[in-house]
């Protein structure tokens, strides 16, 4: 079976969280806590999050996490639920329920990795070349991912002065961090448990499938809430455009954010998906 991590509240209404690439469950504690509270939450884990998973040379696409999650949704015996997906999560969740429209009454998608198809296309051109594919950003910045520290306070020295973790409060990034680090007695370190490799990959195969979602996005019945954060945020005004054209899709920009707004703003992005579910 697909492994998730379930948040039990004995509550009726039941709601399916698929986390960002390099972000498992527990790096949204605080998130699926506050979530917790009108939900029962059940979390299914990605494949490099898998315990003694490391088929990385296998993946080629967005397809396999897809596959996955349907999976996991008829191993669950999902019908009309609540799904929130992050990033790739958000992806991944949009695509499952153009493929079956009756897994989720509504959803939330938190600024999804959805790019435009002319992207998609200028991207699917550059990435056949080696040198211009190893450029990319963040796949480079994947590729050269320090895995190994002292203590975990060396971590949390390290995390703290990067940018992209700037607007994430304290114990939020400690959640984080404890999230994919784990003490190695043989390596006496502090390693990060998961293979970097796949989240190198998950970034250079980001757009592949992103072409039909466009094709079918007339298609999506079910109430759809995007929440995208207004710095830098992977869902483009242009993107946005185009999903308005669907008047089942609704959008709300969170100030003072960045694409780890679930984690930096935990109360407000709970409350925000309360309010638009009714619940």
């Amino acid at each position: 079976m697909i492994p998730f991590i379930e948040y039990n509240n004995n509550k009726n209404l039941d709601c399916h969280f698929i986390h960002a690439n390099g972000f498992p469950p527990n790096a949204y504690k605080t998130f699926l806590s506050l979530l917790n509270n009108k939900f029962q939450i059940k979390a299914p884990l990605l494949r490099p999050h898998w315990k003694d998973y490391n088929k990385v040379d296998d993946f080629s696409d967005w397809d396999l996490f897809l596959d996955d999650f349907i999976r996991y949704c008829n191993e669950n015996n999902i019908n009309q639920s609540y799904g929130i997906g992050h990033s790739i999560g958000g992806n991944i969740l949009i695509r499952a329920c153009l493929q079956n429209k009756t897994l989720f009454k509504s959803i939330v998608l938190l600024d999804p990795t959805i790019f435009i198809p002319t992207i998609v296309r200028i991207w699917k051109v550059a990435s056949s070349i080696p040198f211009v594919k190893s450029l990319f950003p963040l796949a480079k910045a994947a590729k050269n991912r320090r895995v190994d520290f002292d203590s975990f306070n060396h971590v949390y020295d390290s995390y703290r002065n990067k940018t992209i973790f700037s607007k994430i409060p304290d114990e939020q990034l400690k959640e984080y961090i404890d999230s994919i680090f784990n003490y190695n007695q043989e390596l006496q370190s502090y390693h990060l448990n998961y293979n970097k490799k796949w989240e190198e990959k998950m970034f250079l195969t980001s757009l592949f499938k992103d072409i039909e979602i466009w094709n079918n996005i007339d298609d999506l019945k079910i109430p759809v809430l995007i929440i995208t954060p207004d710095t830098n945020p992977v869902l483009r005004k242009s993107a946005i455009k185009r999903f308005t054209s669907n008047d089942n899709i609704k959008f709300i920009t969170i100030k003072d954010s960045s694409h780890l707004f679930p984690i930096e703003k935990s109360k407000l992005t709970s409350e925000l998906i309360f309010k638009y579910l009714n619940i």
